[in-house]
């Protein structure tokens, strides 16, 4: 009999809780044995369904024995099979200090990693070797398009090697917008050199050859392959490990040309003659707009000595990752903005003319 998602709800001892797991794995076992015995489409369904359930209810029993003996066991049994987000409810579940005693401190050395390099966050730049020997940094390729996919694999990976025709697919219909560096966690050149030219793999290949103890895959929290990791242009991580169909959908969401919104403004009103809108309706609209997207916010105040209305880009606080602050300002305006929390700014710009150069 399968155990289904029905999860833990009385309170346990640490040795009731180790009992309930082990019953869980001896159950789940037997249904994995059973699909090998019959494959089937069916079958498989199943057995991916009571995987969830099975690591679900795992959970579930760590959580009724918080700190005790039994969870580090079963932290270390389900760990690489958790997302980030029940590796916070697992870890939540064990006395951090602990940790080293217990041998798992490399594992929640990933986890934090995990949490600086997930959907959010800036990358992180590392360093790594071509074919040729040189070295060379992630951050020469960001920015070089519209998209940057980190491509975790190796050549003994057989999930990897399979991956790579609609990998390579993706690349080809992207037409230039996406750059792609595999990072092989191969230990031996000869395979990883071999592997990719007969993969015809047409992207930037690095690698440092330390296999799973490489410092980029422990960086980026990679305990599995094949990983991604995608940047927009900005750097900033949109997708980890997302399938090939979701990173699709990112692609085609994003706008196919900048968001431009120029507006002046005096005595907090927009002066814009073909906008009949006032300053919170503007607003709303602008948090409407893709925030992988640039907004190019000309909100300066008209007539001002400083050049820029302060009072206005208090209106746009939760806005001003986005802002980029253009218009009558010069170069003793830039630290007054930076403590505002402005990241960019147009200096010495006539921006309605077209005539644009950023400082970043």
């Amino acid at each position: 009999m399968f155990m289904g998602c029905n999860k833990a709800t009385q309170s346990m001892t640490s040795d009731e809780a180790l009992q309930a797991f082990q019953k869980r794995v001896d159950s789940f076992t037997e249904l994995v044995k059973t699909y090998e015995a019959n494959p089937s489409d069916s079958l498989l369904a199943v057995v991916e369904y009571e995987y969830e359930c099975f690591v679900d209810s795992s959970l579930a029993i760590m959580e009724q024995v918080p700190n005790s003996e039994a969870n580090y066991t079963i932290l270390k049994e389900i760990y690489y099979s958790l997302t980030t987000e029940q590796k916070t409810r697992a870890f939540a579940c064990v006395d951090i200090d602990k940790l080293e005693e217990k041998k798992l401190l490399k594992l929640y050395t990933a986890y934090t990693n995990l949490l600086k390099t997930d959907v959010g966050q800036m990358y992180i730049d590392f360093v790594s070797y071509t074919p040729q020997g040189d070295s060379v940094h992630i951050s020469q390729y960001v920015g070089l398009s519209d998209w940057t996919l980190i491509d975790f694999w190796a050549s003994w990976c057989r999930p990897c090697r399979e991956s790579m025709p609609a990998l390579k697919q993706l690349y080809t219909e992207a037409n230039g917008k996406l750059t792609i560096v595999g990072v092989s966690l191969d230990n031996d050149k000869e395979k990883w050199l071999g592997s990719f030219q007969i993969l015809d793999m047409p992207w930037t290949h690095v690698s440092d050859l330390k296999g799973w103890d490489a410092e980029c895959a422990q960086l980026y929290g990679v305990n599995s392959i094949p990983c991604t990791v995608l940047l927009n242009k900005a750097g900033e991580i949109v997708a980890r490990s997302a399938s090939i169909e979701e990173m699709k959908k990112i692609f085609d969401k994003f706008p196919k040309e900048r968001i431009v919104v120029s507006v002046d403004v005096k005595n907090n009103e927009l002066l814009a003659k073909n906008l009949d809108l006032n300053l919170s309706e503007f607003k709303e609209i602008l948090k409407e707009l893709d925030p992988s997207d640039i907004i190019l916010l000309d909100i300066t105040g008209v007539g001002t000595q400083k050049g820029y209305n302060e009072e206005l880009l208090k209106e746009f606080e939760d806005l001003k990752d986005k802002l980029i602050i253009a218009g009558g300002l010069n170069r003793n305006s830039l630290a007054e903005l930076e403590s505002l929390g402005i990241k960019k700014v147009l200096i010495g710009t006539s921006l309605h003319s077209g005539e644009v150069k950023l400082l970043d």
